[in-house]
Order: C-alpha cells, then structure tokens, then sequence
C-alpha cells in the first residue's frame, strides 16, 4: 500500500474522519449525505498482482453498531478503469470481528493495466468503525 484516502462525491454534505488509535485507527462517519459513495481505498503493486491467482482482503475490526462494505478491485488502463467486485460483503451487526474475502485476478486485466486500486466501499447512511487491521494477501 503506497498511498491510501477516503473518498465521497464532493459537496453532497458526507462527514467522515480517520484518526489513528492504539491498535490501528477509527473510521466514523456520522453521516453519507447524500453521497453515491464512500469508499476507503489504496494503491497495490501491479507486479506483485500479476504473479497471484486470487486477491483476499483480510480486516479486523470492531464496529459500533451495523458496518457493512465491499472490496473492489481496480484495474487502471488509459485513463480509463474496470472494476472487479468480490462476492461478499463484509458485515458486522456491532462488536469486533474478523473476516476474510477473496476474488479472482483476472489475468487479461493485469497484463494490459498500468496500476491498481483497493476500494472498500460502505454501505448505509452511517457508521463507526476501529480498524484493528486490513491485510492484503495474495495467492499464487
């Protein structure tokens, strides 16, 4: 992960913070607004991606409350992108937990792209979350 940001559609009222905490940091978002997204997201090494099979996202958190988000996986190709979705969604009812996704490298992509993206995307209108940890693993 070189680089990592929030993101939300500008000027459409979303609040959202990141602080970091003893054990990783806290994700609140008090409200989406009226926000078609939020997503937490990070830059992964192509050549790293082109050597795996399948892309797992492995988190750690603890929520107040309902969390729910799914992972994106973005191939970035002349200016223009494709978005890969996993299967699953993460999802907490309140309490920590552990979960793990996956999906599938699609191979054609990476041989033609010029980078890639993680995208978390949220569900609901609101949320608070400590991230305990995110992990990016691959499978060869």
């Amino acid at each position: 992960m070189d680089r990592v940001w929030l993101s939300h559609e500008a000027d459409k009222g979303a609040e959202l913070s990141i602080l970091p905490t003893e054990r990783g940091f806290t994700l609140d978002m008090p409200t989406s607004g009226k926000s078609r997204w939020i997503s937490l997201s990070f830059t992964l090494p192509v050549e790293t991606l082109r050597s795996g099979r399948y892309l797992c996202l492995l988190v750690k958190a603890a929520s107040v409350g309902f969390l729910s988000f799914r992972l994106y996986l973005r191939y970035l190709h002349d200016g223009r992108f494709t978005d890969q979705t996993a299967r699953d969604f993460m999802v907490s009812s309140g309490g920590e937990k552990e979960q793990l996704c996956h999906l599938a490298l699609d191979q054609a992509l990476l041989a033609n792209c010029s980078g890639a993206e993680a995208h978390l995307f949220f569900q609901g209108t609101n949320f608070r979350a400590e991230f305990q940890s995110v992990e990016v693993l691959l499978i060869t």
